[in-house]
């Protein structure tokens, strides 16, 4: 089904029915809370693993030298 505009729709109508609104009423606020988790916390744990093999890598290769 087609979403079309009703005769007695105005445009501001529709657009806020096109809008989500987050849980503390502003658009976007669960998108930012999931950015905020996977920049502040996932990101870094991830680099922190990462760079703990690479620095295992470099141990081992330099103590066969």
């Amino acid at each position: 089904m087609t979403d079309q505009m009703n005769s007695n729709e105005t445009s501001e109508t529709q657009k806020s029915r096109e809008v989500a609104v987050g849980e503390d009423g502003t658009p976007g606020f669960k998108k930012k809370v999931w950015l905020w988790l996977l920049m502040c916390c996932v990101v870094p744990i991830a680099l922190i693993g990462l760079g703990k093999k690479v620095a295992l890598v470099i141990w081992v290769l330099l103590g066969r030298a």
